[in-house]
Parts: structure tokens; sequence; C-alpha cells
């Protein structure tokens, strides 16, 4: 349920973070974040399943959404997403 982060070297020799499996955990995240921004690394990869959990998803999407990250998404975040559309048949 932590968020995992791993430098690798990215596109051009750059370092890349690559975030996972936040599952709604504002606190976990902003530690990594912290140690992200202490290790000098500005380029990030976030591969989905995000705000989905029961700690702050919107706390969560707020950090996520102030920062420059492609984002993907995984299954649980298909879910919130998706839901609404299927309840009231507006799906095309």
């Amino acid at each position: 349920m932590n968020p995992s982060a791993k430098a690798d070297a990215g596109v051009g020799g750059q370092p890349v973070a690559v975030l996972s499996d936040i599952h709604g955990n504002r606190w976990a995240l902003a530690a990594v974040l912290d140690d992200i921004g202490r290790r000098g690394i500005t380029r990030l990869l976030n591969l989905g399943d995000s705000l989905y959990g029961p700690l702050d998803p919107a706390g969560t999407a707020a950090l996520l959404l102030g920062l420059d990250c492609l984002s993907i998404r995984g299954n649980e975040d298909r879910i919130l997403l998706d839901a609404p559309c299927r309840m009231h048949s507006c799906a095309t």
C-alpha cells in the first residue's frame, strides 16, 4: 500500500522516479516525494492505482495534480473513473 519510487537512468541520462500503487495514502506519497526531491530527481512517472483507498484520496489527488508527471490509469483508477457512467448508463 506504500508508494514505491525507483531512480533509473532515464532519457538523456536523467534519472526518473517511478511511482505506483499509492492507493490514496497521501502521507506515504509526501514522504516519497520528499525523498525524490532530496535526490534531485525531477522526472516522474506514475504507473497508477493512485486514489482508490480509504486513507486520503482527495489529498492524494491534490498532491498528484501539483506534479509535472505522466500518469497511467491503473485498474483501480478505472474503477473510480468509469463507475459513474456504468451506473447511469451513459457509457457509449
